[in-house]
């Protein structure tokens, strides 16, 4: 039996360069704002809080999984406490529109009714 050659795959340039980012330790996809002073105003994508207030490494080498476990519980914290300001802001912008929608149909009804009498008026005069 013969073996089939096969042609190398060759390796996707998007990987190499985003094998060279890293080895560099370079940071990407982020966005900063700046004032008028040149002081920093927003990053993107946010930092997570946890993530700032990190503790000091143990030396014992590996991985804490306990640590790791406590850390995302505490970006679940945050995350869900962002997740509910948006849906609370989503409904107020929901129940304004719904009330600029009631108080529009509202003036509508009234002008009905005065065009209606206007024309009544008329009729009578007449």
């Amino acid at each position: 039996m013969q073996k089939a050659k096969t042609k190398p795959v060759p390796k996707n340039p998007k990987i190499k360069e985003a094998k060279k980012i890293l080895r560099k330790k370079l940071i990407v996809n982020t966005k900063v704002t700046f004032d008028e002073a040149g002081k920093m105003v927003q990053l993107w994508p946010p930092v997570q809080k946890s993530k700032t207030n990190d503790d000091q490494d143990d030396d014992s080498g590996g991985l804490n999984v306990e640590k790791a476990i406590e850390r995302l519980r505490e970006e679940d914290k945050y995350d869900k406490e962002a997740y509910r300001k948006k849906v609370k802001e989503k409904h107020k912008e929901r129940r304004l529109k719904e009330k600029a929608k009631k108080v529009s149909r509202k003036i509508e009804h009234e002008m009905t009714q005065i065009n209606f009498l206007d024309q009544a008026v008329t009729i009578c005069w007449q």
